[in-house]
Parts: C-alpha cells; structure tokens; sequence
C-alpha cells in the first residue's frame, strides 16, 4: 500500500516541470510503431495477472515536418483489451458502442447514448434501446415524436426555406395546415 514514487520539481517561476520523457530511439521508425504504454495491472478471481487498463501512443506518419501521432485510451471490457478512444490531430474518435452499450454515453446511464450502427451511420440509444438513426439517407424516429404546437405563423412542423408552412396545433384534437402564414386546411376530426 502507498505510494512507490513520485517527482517534485522546486520553482517558484512559470517554467514546465517536471517533465517525464518517453523517448523511444528507432533508426527506423515507422507508421504503425508503438511507441510506449503505461498499463494498469491487477489481479483477476483466480489470482492471476490482468491488464485492466492502459495507455498507449503510436506513431501514425513519421516523415520529418509531417508526423502524426495518436495517444489511445484502452480498458479491459469483458475480458477483453478493447481500445475506448483515440485522441490524433483530427479530434476525438471513441468506440463503436452497441445499442446495450453505446460509445458516448453517461457514467450514471451507460445504456443511454450515441453509437454506430455502420459505416456513415449513428444511433441514439436510451435505456438500451435505438431512439434515433441518422444516415446519408435521412433520420428514423423510434418511437412518438412530439414537438411544439406553432402557429399559423410558423408552423412546428415546417420548412428550413419555408418555415411559414407546414402543420401545426390549432387546439384540443385539432391540426392546421398552412400555407404562407394563412390556414388552407383545417382537420377537427368532425
């Protein structure tokens, strides 16, 4: 128990410090290269060794003026190594995730969330169940869709080069459809 080391850096000015260095010195390096990881360790039920979690970096491009490099977060998933994320020069990638487990989701409500479904393809999931698919081809609703009443004005249902036509609540079990502002079909189930 307790702590195996540390660093203490000793100045009262704005200097970066302390500085830990990873330096690995290839003559050769190249795309694909690992170039360090910091695991996290434990024992399993059974007594033996199991990474739970870890830290890697790899070299994406080495050619000097243009590298590229990604740091890639990883845990121990059901046994298995899986990479959660990755931070490169572009941004933030992170997991796939399922519609059980989605790759964005809360701390509090891992079942809720955003995953991919395939290839240009995202999923809203909530409490482990698809809500949302959003493709190339449009958007897909699971389930009811509610919206705001509008007005004749602006409908709540309408368009982005239209937004005074479309569908809105009139009142009580009462749709309108307008056109340029003006009602042009009034549906009272009557």
């Amino acid at each position: 128990s307790g702590s195996i080391g540390g660093a203490t850096y000793l100045d009262a000015g704005a200097a970066v410090g302390p500085n830990y260095d990873l330096f690995r010195d290839s003559t050769s390096p190249a795309a694909s290269d690992i170039m360090g990881r910091v695991t996290w360790n434990g024992r399993d039920s059974a007594g033996n060794k199991q990474e739970y979690a870890s830290i890697e970096a790899t070299i994406l491009d080495a050619t000097s003026t243009t590298e590229d490099g990604t740091l890639d977060l990883y845990a121990t998933v059901a046994g298995t190594r899986t990479k959660l994320a990755s931070l490169f020069g572009t941004g933030l990638g992170i997991a796939d995730g399922s519609v059980t487990l989605p790759g964005l989701s809360f701390i509090s409500d891992p079942d809720t969330g955003m995953y991919r479904i395939g290839a240009n393809n995202l999923g809203v999931a909530a409490a482990g169940a698809k809500v949302l698919d959003v493709s190339a081809t449009g958007l897909g609703v699971v389930g009811t869709t509610l919206s705001g009443d509008g007005t004749v004005a602006l409908p709540s249902v309408s368009f982005v080069n239209d937004p005074n036509t479309g569908m809105y609540r009139i009142g009580a079990d009462n749709i309108g459809w307008a056109v340029n502002g003006a009602v042009e079909l009034n549906l009272d189930g009557t």
